[in-house]
């Protein structure tokens, strides 16, 4: 791959001499430094990163090298040196790129490779991707290799060589037929060290997928199918075991949108890449389970506001069979009213009879199931915005929310049950300036805290602001949390930011105070943000 990655470098600056070259550079530096506080113990917290992204156009080809400087990082190791860095060549629908890339699958039910640096995800290839595209055809073939850093235990890589190919063929307007293949060989970190070892477990993946959608009448139908066939062979001291696992994923949608103003999407999930025993659940990191690398849709919604977006439903890929139905209607110009359901739940519980473990299965096999046994997850969300000018608004929204995880061999659910109503309103003060409001009042349960099982949240943000040259927040909580029960030990946060644009080119941010932190996902990827209480600084330079 190497040499492949210096070739392209030669054929781009030995192209023609007199190619207009152009540049774009931005840089990105953050710090901060406070306290966190991890399961009720409070640490000291600094971190300093710098992320430098150039890229050079040149004719038919672009160059781009991404510099890090995390000393410390925020999350995960510190890092010096560059990170990313890539060489494109385009021409005429076909793209060629050597280096750091990103890539999509139909519905990534076989391949999803993005990147999201607010929650420090990362699932880049470093390799080889040949891209071509017309009208009738699409077509991705990508090979590389991928180090996943776990993101609970940073120390802990899975190392994976991944191949395969997509594509897409139109053979009439109104009908896309695709399929995709990826064969992985991953090597997982040995039980006894936090390194990679070759004497550990591995696993040999092979993931074919297809699909077919169809466009007609206002109508958009998408159905894609995946099977994942996984081998995994570990090597001990007793010798070598090899197994054999099998698992399938289903991922359907229909759309329709009508000229009058109303529409409607309906979206079915079926994940079985690898139902297992609660004994096998145990093992987060099992070489059988759906892949870092396989990303498919969440089949709920992701919210934008504070409340609702902290501590969501956290999707396994795995094992879970949900649907999710979504109807917008116009009922004026300036007024829109969006209505979403969704539920989900486990395929299959497990029940301890005389010293066995007995399966039991869900009465209908084709829907979630809402009972404790099968972790169900439901959740209702309507809300109404209005656009009282052309650019202010008002939104309000009012959301039920209900999960409950279960536990089978302690026979425990976590219910975890939310009615939430938050109202945003956005105004154009007029010459540049703008004022922001958030008000979200939450009603939340959680069966597993022991002196407020039942408590109340509020959130209020104000922002004003005078584009595009500074703007004023300030973020402010309170609850009736027992500060027993809350990690951040409080019942009160506020922080306070002000962003400054100092030039065309440069942006400042400066906040201070105390964050509550909690679980923030991104397309089905979570982490934990411990509680924060300290002084963020950053900024953002633009060429």
């Amino acid at each position: 791959m190497r040499r492949c990655f210096f070739l392209l470098i030669v054929l781009a600056w030995t192209a023609p001499t007199f190619a207009q070259i152009n540049y774009s550079f931005n840089n990105y530096l953050r710090y901060g430094k406070g306290t966190k506080n991890r399961g009720g113990i409070g640490y000291n917290a600094e971190y300093l990163e710098n992320m430098a992204n150039a890229r050079l156009f040149m004719d038919k080809f672009t160059m781009g090298v991404r510099f890090l400087y995390d000393a410390p990082h925020e999350y995960g190791p510190s890092f010096l040196g560059i990170q990313k860095r890539y060489v494109e060549f385009e021409d005429a629908g076909l793209q060629l790129r050597a280096g750091t890339y990103w890539t999509l699958f139909g519905k990534g039910l076989a391949m999803n490779l993005f990147e999201n640096r607010g929650i420090y995800f990362d699932t880049g290839l470093d390799g080889l991707r040949a891209t071509y595209r017309s009208d009738m055809l699409d077509v991705i073939l990508a090979a590389g290799n991928l180090a996943y850093r776990d993101m609970i235990d940073t120390s802990r890589i899975e190392n994976y060589v991944l191949r395969g190919g997509t594509f897409a063929l139109r053979p009439v307007e109104e009908m896309e037929i695709g399929g995709s293949f990826v064969d992985a060989d991953g090597v997982f970190p040995s039980l006894n060290a936090p390194n990679i070892d070759e004497s550990g477990v591995t696993v040999k993946a092979e993931i074919p997928e297809i699909n077919l959608a169809l466009h007609a009448l206002g109508f958009d139908l998408f159905a894609s199918y995946a099977r994942k066939k996984a081998t995994t062979t570990l090597r001990g001291l007793s010798g070598i075991e090899t197994r054999t696992s099998y698992g399938e994923g289903i991922y359907g949608s229909l759309a329709y949108a009508d000229e009058d103003g109303w529409g409607f999407t309906f979206e079915y999930k079926d994940y079985r890449f690898d139902v297992v025993d609660p004994f096998t659940r145990v093992d987060m990191n099992r070489p059988t389970r759906a892949l870092p690398f396989q990303n498919p849709p969440i089949v709920f919604k992701e919210h934008a506001f504070t409340l609702l977006s902290r501590d969501p439903h956290q999707i396994d890929f795995s094992d879970e069979i949900g649907l999710q139905i979504e109807v917008f209607y116009a009922l004026t110009s300036q007024i829109v009213l969006n209505l979403n359901a969704s539920a989900a739940s486990r395929h299959k519980s497990y029940k301890m009879v005389n010293g066995n473990l007995r399966t039991i299965e869900r009465e209908n096999r084709l829907l979630p199931s809402l009972a404790k046994e099968f972790s169900p997850f439901y959740e209702v969300y309507g809300e109404l915005e209005w656009y009282f000018t052309e650019v202010s608004f008002l939104r309000a929204a009012f959301n039920r929310r209900f999960d409950a995880p279960y536990e089978e061999l302690g026979g425990i659910t976590h219910e975890k049950s939310s009615t939430t109503l938050p109202v945003k309103i956005e105004y154009d003060l007029g010459e540049g300036y703008f004022l922001e409001g958030e008000v979200e009042a939450q009603l939340f349960h959680d069966s597993f805290l022991v002196h407020t099982p039942d408590y109340t949240n509020l959130f209020l943000m104000t922002v004003l602001s005078h584009s595009p040259d500074w703007s004023v927040a300030l973020r402010t909580e309170f609850s009736s949390i027992d500060e027993r029960d809350e990690p951040s030990g409080k019942s009160f946060w506020v922080f306070g930011e002000v962003t400054y644009r100092l030039t065309s080119t440069h942006t400042i941010s400066i906040g201070c105070g105390t964050e509550r932190g909690g679980v923030i996902c991104s397309s089905g990827i979570c982490r934990q943000v411990d509680p924060f209480s300290g002084v963020r600084f950053s900024v953002l330079t633009q060429w």
